[in-house]
């Protein structure tokens, strides 16, 4: 099911017990009901992101909504696996970046990997923008972070194919919109998640294990 909650300051949708009864359902992406990993909300324009299971194919599985999900669209990106990531460039919203691939035996294990794809013109076309780099290339996007006050710097943590342990995947750095790519992989074990604060102007990724959970870094210095 994909849900709507039209007004959160509803009565019993923003206090305890938290009843949530206006959730709402809208109509579903995708005939064959494979899981939507990636959604991106601008209004009444929606993106959803699909992916199949250990699914090789190249398919068309990115759905874009202009009248808030009543009805749906592929997209022409068909990219191996499907969608498994989506950002838009925040200061310009037709600049839309997703990471493709499949699942294995949940979101986060990946048995085929798609590369990364840019839009420019709000999903009408798209370029496989992750070549110049190989390994990103041959990963998985699962995060995709765009800095909102300068959207030619973004940042990829992607899945590895094949991966036991679903924590070994790389991050990678762009400073020219996708152009070119950096691999700047901390040497740290079981990467769980990353994201920008633009406030502090940090990268910060966090790790499994004791204490010391969370590691930050300036971004754009190549390591």
């Amino acid at each position: 099911a994909l849900l709507l909650l039209p007004d959160a300051t509803a009565v019993g949708d923003d206090a305890a017990p938290f009843a949530h009864a206006a959730w709402q359902t809208v109509a579903y992406p995708d005939a064959a009901s494979a899981p939507v990993l990636a959604l991106l909300v601008d209004g009444m324009t929606w993106y959803a992101g699909v992916a199949r299971k250990q699914n090789a194919a190249a398919s068309a599985l990115l759905y874009k909504s202009t009248n808030g999900g009543t009805s749906w669209a592929a997209t022409a990106l068909a990219a191996v696996g499907g969608v498994r990531a989506l950002a838009f460039d925040p200061s310009r919203h037709q600049t839309i970046y997703a990471g493709a691939g499949d699942y294995d035996t949940d979101a986060h294990s990946v048995a085929h990997a798609g590369g990364l794809w840019k839009s420019v013109d709000g999903g009408d076309s798209w370029s496989r923008i992750s070549t110049p780099n190989p390994l990103l290339d041959g990963e998985a996007p699962r995060t995709i972070v765009v800095d909102p006050a300068d959207g030619m710097r973004l940042w990829v943590f992607a899945d590895k194919p094949g991966s036991t342990t679903e924590t070994d995947g790389d991050i990678f750095e762009s400073l020219d919109g996708g152009a070119t790519w950096t691999t700047i992989t901390p040497a740290l074990a079981s990467i769980l998640a990353l994201t920008y604060s633009p406030a502090e102007g940090l990268l910060a990724a966090a790790t499994s294990g004791s204490n010391v959970n969370v590691y930050v870094k300036t971004p754009g210095d190549g390591s």
